[in-house]
């Protein structure tokens, strides 16, 4: 999912992105859904994409890393999402779950990491994604109510992060994928 929002993100910033529309889409597909579920075993890319994912990647490489950053609106934004989180995650909630115990030293960090004038982009990317793994994993005995409300927020932290995924139809796949698999187990 990361690299998808990272090849969606490299993609947005070239200048002629229609002509990777249908290879987004295909990637898009095989990530939300593939032909035969990934509990099924190894799922594996058509030899044509497969081959267009390698050249990306090495477009990738070689291009200049570009200065990504985030805008005053959208930290106040994540501020706001990791303090709803924070809510949600009173320490009655988090108990002896040293999941959701590391969920709140991750949202702690993220806070710190948005502190400031210079806010390391990579750094609030890669722990946002944290975050959203151990929602997933680790929120699916809380009760329904706090565990839709916790998806939300974590959610809104890596919106930013995904904006060609998020404005899109796909955008509403991640929400209810990661909603489902809260859902698993519950």
């Amino acid at each position: 999912m990361r690299l998808l929002l990272e090849i969606e993100a490299f993609i947005e910033a070239e200048e002629d992105t229609h002509e990777y529309a249908e290879f987004v889409n295909e990637l898009r597909h095989f990530v939300f859904v593939p032909e035969q579920g990934w509990a099924q075993g190894p799922v594996k890319l058509r030899g044509s994409t497969r081959l267009g994912l390698v050249q990306l990647g090495k477009l990738m490489t070689h291009s200049p890393a570009r200065s990504l950053s985030l805008t005053p609106l959208q930290i106040e934004a994540i501020q706001e999402a990791l303090d709803e989180c924070e809510k949600i995650l009173d320490p009655v909630t988090v108990g002896q779950d040293y999941g959701l115990q590391h969920l709140r030293e991750v949202i702690r960090h993220l806070k710190q990491l948005l502190e400031g004038d210079d806010v390391d982009f990579e750094a609030v990317r890669a722990a946002s994604y944290e975050a959203v793994g151990l929602v997933a994993i680790h929120a699916r005995d809380l009760p329904t109510e706090k565990r839709d409300r916790l998806a939300s927020a974590v959610w809104s932290v890596i919106v930013p992060f995904a904006s060609g995924t998020a404005a899109g139809a796909s955008g509403n796949l991640i929400s209810a994928a990661l909603s489902g698999i809260l859902q698993i187990g519950a």
